[in-house]
C-alpha cells in the first residue's frame, strides 16, 4: 500500500507511550490535551 504525503503541512512526533486502543477519537483527544 502506497501512501502520498506531498499535501501533508506538518507532522508532530512526540516522545511516550502511547495507548492504540483508544481509537482514532481518543488519540485526537490526547493530541489536543498536550497543546
Amino acid at each position: 500500500m502506497k501512501h502520498d504525503f506531498t499535501s501533508v503541512q506538518n507532522i508532530y512526533i512526540i516522545c511516550g507511550k502511547t495507548d492504540m486502543r483508544k481509537g482514532i477519537d481518543g488519540l485526537a483527544t490526547l493530541i489536543q490535551d498536550s497543546f
